[in-house]
């Protein structure tokens, strides 16, 4: 992996539509692609971007941006290894709580944990996302990341710390992960996660051939049914999507978790 020093003109990006899944009123990147390597995803490269001057932006927006709710890591994981370097998630954060600004990170990274103490020192949620509980799609799916255990001890790690956490299936794979959907709720439960959030898994262009390909040789009773659904759409139709909604709202509530993040956390 390639890391390249570029600069920014602009960093705090303003949600123009209501964010009914994370709460978030602005989205900010530290960085501009993703070593992770997620296979579901189009953003995993061979060279990442580190936006050197992103904080010096940062605190002029702030000055003459409303107050709200920053995102940090709304498309590309802000804790990815770089970030144990070079440290501009960090400075983002200090940032926004020196500026009264609320955040939300969303990970998949135990390296979050270094800034405990700071995140903890504000108003500052974490979402932690998984595929599911099942080894083999994190395996398949997710070889850059640590496994799923690791990132229900990161949960549990945060909220016995008080920090307001929770899960996120997203992207939930479907057909792939349905088998393990109780189990993964439960586990998540088990953490005292105070939300289970989902999305389901969108594809297009290239990335939906690459995907495909994996499937092919990874899970190939699956793929009629993926192609199917994603040869004109980005999306399963509909009534895949009200069943999936349906069954989530059921063990939620059967598990004692929120489906989405309460209005009074957000």
């Amino acid at each position: 992996m390639q890391y390249r020093d570029v600069a920014c003109s602009q960093c705090l990006k303003i949600i123009t539509r209501p964010d009914y899944l994370f709460h978030g009123d602005y989205t900010i990147d530290p960085y501009q692609y993703c070593a992770l390597g997620c296979r579901y995803c189009d953003s995993a490269v061979d060279t990442v971007d580190v936006k050197v001057n992103v904080v010096d932006v940062l605190v002029k927006e702030l000055k003459d941006a409303q107050r709200g709710r920053v995102i940090l890591g709304s498309v590309l994981d802000p804790y990815q290894p770089v970030e144990e370097q070079r440290g501009l998630s960090r400075e983002i954060l200090e940032a926004l709580r020196d500026h009264g600004f609320p955040c939300h990170i969303l990970t998949k990274s135990p390296l979050v944990l270094r800034d405990l103490p700071l995140i903890s020192s504000f108003d500052c949620m974490v979402t932690v996302s998984l595929l599911s509980t099942s080894p083999l799609l994190a395996k398949v799916f997710e070889p850059g990341v640590v496994p799923p255990q690791g990132r229900l001890n990161l949960v549990r790690t945060l909220r016995a710390r008080g920090v307001i956490a929770g899960v996120a299936l997203i992207p939930f794979l479907p057909l792939l992960a349905e088998p393990d959907l109780e189990a993964t709720v439960a586990a998540a439960a088990a953490t005292q996660a105070l939300y289970l959030l989902h999305k389901h898994l969108e594809l297009k262009g290239e990335q939906r051939d690459r995907f495909l390909q994996i499937l092919h040789e990874e899970f190939p009773l699956a793929v009629p049914l993926y192609q199917r659904w994603y040869e004109s759409s980005i999306s399963p139709d509909a009534a895949y999507l009200d069943r999936l909604r349906a069954r989530m709202e059921r063990l939620c509530k059967k598990y004692g978790l929120e489906s989405r993040i309460p209005k009074a956390m957000g």
